[in-house]
């Protein structure tokens, strides 16, 4: 073969060479392109955004809640309420605020203590605290004490006596006459809870029942607590028909 030949079999070679080794690199650009796509499609759900000071997962199907906290109480929105235990003399000190009631009282004292609120009897200066206190604030009752702030900057105190409950018997005279002798009652026994008690004991009706002690009459609400009635006291039982 002439020399020409040879050289024009040479250029084919090397134009297919070129043309071979372009369309490899068309592929790699191509895959790498592909790569590229799917990863901005398909995003990684556990991906940390690291411009998130809360390190919140990125693209989450939900949102955790951003409760923010709430702003500490001032001093002059707070009350000390120094609940003394009677029966070991030891102080809890529970700070409240001032929209704080009695029934939020008593479960920070059941919380704090073990006492179930039920089981509770609040004495604060000289004065038992009653069911229907419950939905009172904390700070009606610093406002007539004379426990208030001093005017130092220090919050309020509020001086509060916790008794337990008690079992005694006590005595019932009945429509001036027979007189009904131990009954079975505790110290937070209300007064309707005992009229039931009377009833199944005289045959009398409830609803017709007036009850008094040292010759105060005693509200259906109220316990025998607040009325100071201890172990063998008596207490007179009328009716409203007679």
């Amino acid at each position: 073969e002439s020399p020409d030949a040879d050289d024009d079999d040479d250029d084919d070679d090397d134009e297919k060479e070129a043309l071979l080794k372009l369309e490899n690199d068309n592929c790699k650009v191509q895959s790498s392109s592909d790569m590229q796509m799917s990863e901005v499609s398909e995003p990684n759900m556990f991906e940390a955004d690291d411009d998130d000071d809360n390190d919140v997962v990125k693209d989450l199907p939900y949102s955790p809640s951003q409760t923010p906290a709430p702003p500490p109480m001032k001093r002059e929105d707070q009350i000390s309420v120094i609940v003394l235990q009677e029966w070991n003399n030891m102080e809890t000190c529970i700070t409240l605020a001032r929209s704080d009631t009695i029934s939020e009282l008593k479960q920070q004292i059941e919380k704090r203590l073990g006492m179930k609120t039920v089981d509770q009897i609040l004495e604060m200066n000289g004065r038992y605290l009653a069911d229907d206190d419950n939905d009172e604030c904390i700070s009606k009752y610093v406002a007539a004490g004379d426990n208030n702030d001093d005017g130092n900057g220090d919050n309020a105190k509020l001086g509060v006596r916790l008794k337990i409950v008690q079992e005694f018997c006590v005595n019932v005279e009945v429509l001036q006459g027979e007189q009904l002798s131990d009954m079975p009652v505790c110290n937070n026994t209300r007064v309707d809870a005992l009229k039931r008690l009377l009833s199944e004991r005289t045959g009398l009706e409830a609803l017709d029942m007036i009850l008094t002690f040292k010759d105060s009459p005693m509200q259906d609400t109220r316990c025998l607590y607040h009325y100071k009635v201890g172990k063998n006291d008596v207490i007179k039982l009328n009716s409203k028909n007679l």
